[in-house]
Parts: C-alpha cells; structure tokens; sequence
C-alpha cells in the first residue's frame, strides 16, 4: 500500500459515520484533472486544479483568518464551509472555532485526491466536524445537529476561490440555511 491509498483510506473511515457509502463512491472516481500540489509565495503547500489556484497564492493561513474574522464565533452556530482544497479552512475552523463545523464539498474528483494526499484523521475524527456531498446530505446532518444542541445561526463560508467558483452553491446555501 503506498501513502495515496494509506492517506485515503484513512481519511475514508471517519466518513463512513457520516457518509456510510462514501468508500464506495469513491472508488468510482476517476481522477482526471490536473490535480498538483504547489507552494504559496509565503511557503504553505496550495491545491492547484488546472492550474487554478484553489487557495491564495500569497498566503492561505491569512486567507484563513480573513474568513474566519468575517463572521461571528459562538458555540452555538453552525459553520457550512464550502470547498474542501488541502483542508485548511476546514482545520483552522476546527481549531478556533467552538461551533458545529459542515465541510460541504460536492467535487467527489477533488475530494478523493485530497483524501489520497493530506491526512485530515485529527479533523475528520473531531466530534463537532462534519461531512456532506450534496444537499440531502447536508440536510441530515443539521437536522441531527439542531436535535442536540442549540443553534443560533448558521453561517456558510468559503474562501476566495470557493466564493467564485461556487457562487450558486454558495447562494443556495444561504438561501436554504442562513
């Protein structure tokens, strides 16, 4: 077994809590964009896709705190977080934030190779980290959060790249969640 299947495998046995079929789902997909890990400007590894840069190419840690700074912290909120990339936003929610965290990330192609390239078990195995694919998804698991717990609101965020690229997702979120 080499580190691409160690790291996705891995990677997939926090999901199947949340998403039971994802192992097999992802087998599926065929990884057929141009997928490479670059360097930011500042040093920190960046998510390439065609050669678009999916996190900022300067400094995506700033890029984080900028995000995470545009919206209000409490425990109990929920944080939608669109776009999954290397897992940066996903983590540094994770790490500073103390509400229920929702990766949404619809892009099956993206997520498997950054599943087979960066270990996210720490973030994954997080109990306030959740997963989702699509919309059915997503729904399920706010409807299991808002049981137990209590939530004031629910925020969706991207970064950049994210904010562009997935503007109607992003729009639709909002207009069903916030």
């Amino acid at each position: 077994m080499n580190y691409d299947e160690y790291y996705l495998n891995q990677n997939t046995i926090f999901l199947r809590k949340i998403i039971p079929d994802i192992e097999e789902r992802l087998e599926k997909i065929d990884i057929v964009s141009d997928f490479k890990i670059a360097s930011s400007e500042k040093g920190y590894p960046i998510l390439m896709k065609n050669g678009i840069a999916l996190n900022d190419k300067y400094n995506p840690i700033e890029e984080n705190i900028n995000v995470f700074e545009a919206v209000p912290q409490s425990k109990d909120n929920i944080y939608i977080i669109c776009g999954l990339e290397l897992g940066h936003l996903l983590t540094f929610f994770r790490d500073n934030s103390q509400g229920q965290i929702i990766l949404f990330e619809n892009d099956l192609e993206q997520m498997k190779y950054t599943f087979s390239k960066v270990s996210l078990i720490k973030v994954l195995g997080c109990p306030r980290v959740y997963v989702a694919t699509n919309f059915e998804e997503l729904n399920k698991i706010i409807v299991h959060i808002k049981l137990l717990s209590k939530i004031e609101h629910i925020y969706t965020v991207a970064n950049e790249y994210y904010s562009k690229i997935y503007s109607n997702t992003i729009a639709q979120l909002q207009e069903t969640y916030v």
